[in-house]
């Protein structure tokens, strides 16, 4: 029953959201306008935002502090819940699996520093681009309104297949997980790291690897690797002993995916192995277009750019327009008059 109002509850934010973001008519506004006490709160809301981001920015901390993670993930349960519930329908999840598939595929052809440019850079900084132009030279938003419905929705599409990799790598490794135990990885071929450790020692200079350690080394090997030794690793033919191309040396390294310490099917081989592909092409993406916002050193200077002018802007039009909700909200402040002597107490 709760799950089901979790459901509609994110069904309804869904379509508010849809409605206000891109169906909404938007008329112009001359600079400065009338604004009411609710969108003058809206537009203090974006200027913190935007100075929070230019904050962290500057400052190297993360996008999300673990104390407002919670409470972030709190407002968004019900659009999560409907979403989980889409992706995990029987019908709509082989379609799922197979557009997450090829959507990795498309990725990595066209590379992450472009996606990564395009839709982290180049769409908000037409959208300030146009904003701008409209404040601080027209003094009229018109230009913005025509280009915020097909720009701001490439924004909010680029957002949501980035939320979808991540959910996609969270869900195939939890399958992975129910199919096998552990796997077993040859020592002499999959360095030790302190960061994961794989447990001791199994059997003749054999170690002990859960999927989620082996995603997490592969990943870190695959992006911070050298450029002559970094692969992607690609189906082979399945023997016995499992064979798989190391991201680390371009040499092969064994393992054996175990069940109850028993070798998996034929089947469940090549189902194991192709979504374990799949993983790590969306862990190795995911990693590399969190890094682009950090290095090359230029890229978070653009973006602190980006997020600078959003708040001039912003900040601009909310010292233009708060004029009317002075007047309009407080204005007694400036009439407070005594009606009584506070000595004689008579009236004034």
């Amino acid at each position: 029953m709760i799950n089901l109002f979790l459901i509609v509850l994110g069904c309804i934010m869904f379509l508010i959201y849809i409605w206000m973001r891109f169906i909404r008519e938007r008329l112009p506004r001359d600079i400065p306008y009338e604004l009411s006490l609710y969108g003058f709160f809206i537009i203090l809301y974006i200027c913190c935002i935007y100075f929070y981001l230019i904050y962290i920015t500057i400052f190297y901390l993360p996008t999300t502090p673990t104390k407002f993670k919670h409470y972030i993930d709190f407002i968004f349960y019900p659009l999560k819940a409907l979403d989980k519930y889409i992706k995990h329908d029987t019908i709509f999840y082989k379609f799922h699996y197979k557009f997450i598939k090829n959507l990795i595929i498309c990725y990595n052809f066209v590379g992450h520093m472009y996606i990564f440019y395009f839709f982290k850079i180049f769409i908000r900084f037409i959208l300030i681009f146009c904003l701008s132009v409209d404040i601080f030279y027209f003094n009229h938003i018109e230009y913005f309104y025509k280009i915020a419905v097909p720009y701001g929705f490439l924004l909010f599409i680029g957002k949501y297949l980035i939320y979808s990799l991540k959910y996609a790598k969270e869900l195939f490794i939890e399958e992975l997980i129910s199919m096998c135990d552990f796997m077993v990885v040859k020592a002499e071929d999959f360095p030790q790291d302190p960061i994961f450790p794989y447990g001791p020692s199994f059997y003749n200079n054999k170690y002990k690897v859960s999927v989620k350690h082996f995603i997490n080394s592969q990943t870190e090997t695959n992006v911070f690797g050298d450029n002559d030794k970094r692969n992607f690793a690609e189906p082979i033919p399945l023997t016995d002993q499992y064979k798989y191309s190391t991201l680390i040396t371009g040499d092969q390294y064994t393992f054996n995916v175990y069940k109850n310490y028993s070798y998996l099917s034929d089947p469940e081989h090549i189902i194991f192995h192709e979504k374990l592909t799949i993983i790590l092409k969306i862990s190795t993406f995911l990693e590399f277009y969190e890094v682009d916002e950090v290095f090359p050193l230029y890229n978070r200077y653009i973006i602190l750019v980006i997020n600078g002018m959003y708040f001039i802007t912003w900040f601009s039009i909310l010292i233009l327009c708060s004029n009317y909700v002075m007047y309009k909200y407080l204005y007694f402040l400036f009439y407070i008059q005594d009606y009584v002597d506070p000595f004689s107490n008579t009236f004034l």
